[in-house]
């Protein structure tokens, strides 16, 4: 019996002995926890494993770059990522027997921006004004040189903050900055004067089609402030065929110009010169599909710049919802103060495109 039991007992160490050397020999490879989703600016990750053996990590991307291997961690590098597309790679990893693929996927580069936005002003006084901006990477300002002396910059939650020193040249000054987020550039124009910098004289250049005639031309013009407070008349004796004298408000850094004002009469006689025809002319505005007569309608004229220049361009002020308006136009009408569709005559509407003022 005595026997019987020693036999036993060394049986049963040998099965204790051989299951412990069968755990010891199954391969272990784990994820445990990532950090595998990074912005278009990149980054480092890691990957937490539990792992047995000899342990190997590769990625199938040359932007994904394996760091350091252990039976712990997987540490990895992400570089920046400036194309639009998002894009995503694997990182394969491996020991004896086993293998475990964990994607990693990364954000395309954005710079979100205002289009409405791109050309700002500011009055003569020391003054701030933040642009809007949101990218993927920190942003970076270009400034001209000639233009540090009274323009400066801060980053802000918002976006950047424009700094204006106070302006004491008695005239219109402006300068193109660039902003770059990535490889991703845009170009603001930043302005600064008040109204009494764009009264006086100045030369018109335009654009006209008239009776299906297409012509260019050239002549002076003027913006007067007015007798009565807060308008102003602008001038533009050689822009058409026909003087124009336009009654305008300053709002929002830019002459606001309405539809609809009364610009004189004209006679007009039928083909064979037996009839003669009273006109009554009126302003108007357009865009390239619609025009507009009614003074609910308006554009502004206002500054720009153009190759480095100042010029005063016509510019849409949303007055007309979901059009852009660009044109003057001259319209022809058989009543006076009776704008509408039944005294109309489109055939003789003169439409005044490009219009530039400029020193």
């Amino acid at each position: 019996m005595k026997k019987l039991l020693n036999i036993f007992i060394l049986t049963l160490c040998m099965l204790i002995a051989g299951c412990d050397n069968d755990d010891s020999s199954v391969s272990v490879l784990k994820v445990i926890q990532s950090d595998v989703t990074f912005k278009a600016a990149g980054g480092t990750g890691s990957i937490r494993i539990e792992a047995t053996g000899d342990v190997t990590a590769v990625a199938d991307a040359d932007w994904c770059t394996i760091k350091e291997t252990s039976h712990e961690m997987v540490t990895f590098d992400v570089k920046e990522n400036y194309d639009f597309p998002g894009r995503s790679a694997q990182i394969i990893i491996r020991n004896e027997a086993n293998t475990q693929r964990v994607t990693v996927t990364q954000q395309g580069a954005i710079i979100i921006y205002n289009e409405n936005d791109l050309q700002q002003a500011t009055g003569n006084e020391k003054s701030s004004l933040i642009i809007a901006l949101k990218g993927s990477f920190p942003f970076k300002v270009n400034i001209p040189e000639d233009a540090k002396e009274w323009l400066s910059y801060e980053l802000v939650d918002e976006g950047i903050q424009f700094n204006f020193e106070k302006n004491t040249t008695n005239t219109v000054r402006g300068t193109s900055v660039e902003i770059t987020n990535g490889v991703r550039t845009a170009v603001y124009v930043l302005m600064q004067y008040d109204a009494e910098n764009l009264l006086g004289s100045w030369v018109a250049s335009f654009n006209r089609i008239w009776q299906k005639d297409s012509a260019t031309g050239k002549g002076p013009a003027s913006i007067k402030e007015s007798e009565e407070n807060g308008t102003y008349v602008i001038s533009l004796p050689n822009s058409s065929l026909f003087p124009m004298t336009l009654e305008a408000t300053y709002t929002d850094h830019g002459f606001k110009i309405a539809s609809g004002q009364y610009q004189g009469e004209t006679k007009v006689e039928n083909e064979d010169g037996t009839m003669t025809t009273t006109l009554y002319i009126y302003s108007g505005i357009a865009s390239g599909y619609y025009s507009y007569w009614f003074p609910e309608q308006s554009v502004n004229l206002a500054p720009t710049m153009i190759n480095g220049e100042i010029v005063l361009t016509l510019q849409d002020n949303g007055s007309a919802e979901g059009d852009t308006i660009a044109d003057l136009l001259l319209g022809f009408f058989l009543e006076k103060d009776n704008i509408s569709q039944n005294t109309f005559v489109p055939s003789l509407t003169m439409d005044i495109y490009n219009l530039k003022l400029f020193r």
